[in-house]
């Protein structure tokens, strides 16, 4: 596709928004901008871009309709934008090919790609893969639901590098490949499914279907990297053309790439390369599904070219991402961890088990945010890990309703309602966030004793109270860090 003087419309001015709009520029299209947010209310980035662009053709600060689309030639959407939404469907049935950031940028790259999607645990995994390369010294881009663009990495001039891509459903759902938008990743990872993102995938099959995606335009010289304890992921991709490389802590589980030979060893055993055996008494990351994700890792690297010594020095150096489960600082010998990237129940109920809980109870859990449509009741099977739970955000109620519908008992404090007088006195419009935060910590800590854990993992998205998952975070540790330096 030639894109001098195509007329492309790009939604959404965030990252991938204006990722996309450079390479757009760059490649001689004619583009408009569309966000329902005015100008002011763009992020400094966005804005500075868009002052030094002033060919860009804007309509911001409104809703859209079809009739701002006609005479387009192709739309790109961000991430945020619903696939399935009214707007685009009509864009769509007026015969305009929709496609997302992530698949422009594939569409120019050459090099080989390693894409990662699941449910939880894609970032970890993305950097593991990246660390491995690095230890292998295999030159890579990382790039997607990251952060990252992988469009300023075609700008870059980056594109016969090996790209490290982490995807989201999304991403996934955003391709065209009649029109040649599309992911062909030489090795693929699907690290598990749970139910997330219900207000935009209404059901499990369908949240499947989509991750599926990711090899659907696979050869049978590429590779699948599959968890072989997921029933739903065994059962999408039966009819993948992909090699398919299977991981699971259980050895017992035939045809397995890699697995756990013993409590700290990690086999790597794949069809054409060598059998591996790597010690992991020096991995730091809490928790099995982390040895899972760090197994996916492993076989990627492994295939394209990194060695047994690459996968144990990776072992030994990655360095954790912050508010996974991360460390943030201990007080009385009550230990506090920052799991604010949970913005689904899954991945809450995977943070609790992964810590022991051979003799008591001993998690005060602080969780609440803005809901994606979610039943909380899997809470209920872990309530028996949990010595209390802390409350916030706009699902507190919600969260508290189904737990006390069960027939276990916990303590539940619901925030602001269950503070003093003299202590909502002092929550006010411009701090309520930051006393929320606070107010959870400090009766948390409270509610504590030697040996207890204190763990903000949320259950949901963060968007209600915080900018993001990883503001939320940062309030979190900034909240710990007052309360360990107070008499």
């Amino acid at each position: 596709m030639d894109f001098a003087g195509l007329k492309v419309a790009v939604i959404g001015a965030g990252i991938s928004g204006i990722g996309a709009l450079k390479l757009l520029l760059h490649l001689g299209a004619e583009t408009t901008l569309f966000d329902t947010k005015d100008f002011d209310q763009l992020s400094e980035p966005s804005k500075a871009f868009l002052n030094s662009n002033k060919d860009i053709r804007c309509i911001l600060g409104r809703g859209h309709s079809i009739n701002d689309f006609i005479g387009q030639d192709l739309v790109v959407i961000s991430p945020g934008v619903p696939y399935k939404s009214r707007l685009v469907s009509d864009i769509l049935k007026a015969g305009i090919p929709v496609i997302g950031e992530l698949v422009l940028a594939c569409y120019f790259w050459k090099g080989d790609i390693i894409a990662i999607t699941g449910t939880n645990g894609k970032s970890t995994t993305t950097m593991l893969v990246s660390t491995l390369l690095n230890k292998a010294q295999i030159a890579h881009v990382v790039a997607g639901n990251i952060g990252v663009c992988l469009c300023d990495k075609v700008l870059e001039g980056k594109t016969d590098e090996l790209a490290v891509i982490e995807v989201s459903s999304f991403q996934l759902e955003a391709m065209d490949v009649e029109h040649g938008f599309f992911i062909k990743p030489k090795v693929g990872i699907w690290l598990n499914l749970a139910p997330d993102h219900i207000d935009r995938h209404p059901s499990l099959e369908e949240y499947g279907m989509l991750k599926a995606r990711l090899f659907n335009m696979q050869s049978e010289d590429d590779w699948a990297v599959l968890n072989a304890k997921d029933k739903w992921i065994k059962r999408l991709t039966q009819t993948i053309s992909s090699r398919r490389a299977y991981f699971s802590l259980d050895k017992g589980d035939t045809n397995l790439s890699a697995y756990l030979s013993d409590e700290h060893t990690m086999a790597i055993d794949i069809d054409g390369y060598k059998d591996y055996r790597i010690d992991l008494s020096s991995w730091r990351l809490p928790g099995r599904h982390n040895v899972e994700n760090l197994m996916a890792a492993s076989i990627a690297a492994t295939i394209v070219g990194a060695s047994q010594q690459d996968i144990e020095e990776g072992v030994k150096d990655f360095i954790p991402l912050d508010h996974r489960i991360s460390f943030v600082g201990q007080k009385d010998q009550v230990t506090f961890y920052d799991d604010s990237k949970a913005t689904n129940v899954a991945a809450a109920i995977t943070a609790i088990k992964s810590f022991d809980n051979s003799s008591k109870p001993k998690i005060i859990l602080i969780a609440g945010g803005l809901g994606k449509d979610e039943d909380y009741s899997p809470l209920v099977d872990v309530v028996d890990r949990l010595k209390a739970i802390v409350l916030f955000g706009k699902e507190r109620f919600k969260i508290a309703n189904t737990l006390n519908g069960s027939a276990k008992h916990i303590d539940i404090f619901v925030l602001p309602e269950d503070l003093s007088k003299e202590e909502a006195d002092t929550i006010t419009e411009n701090n309520y966030s930051q006393k929320i935060m606070e107010f959870a910590v400090n009766k948390a800590f409270k509610l504590s004793e030697k040996g207890d854990i204190i763990l903000l993992s949320p259950c949901c998205a963060s968007f209600d109270l915080f900018n993001s998952y990883a503001e939320r975070g940062d309030t979190f540790k900034q909240a710990v860090s007052s309360l360990i330096h107070s008499n």
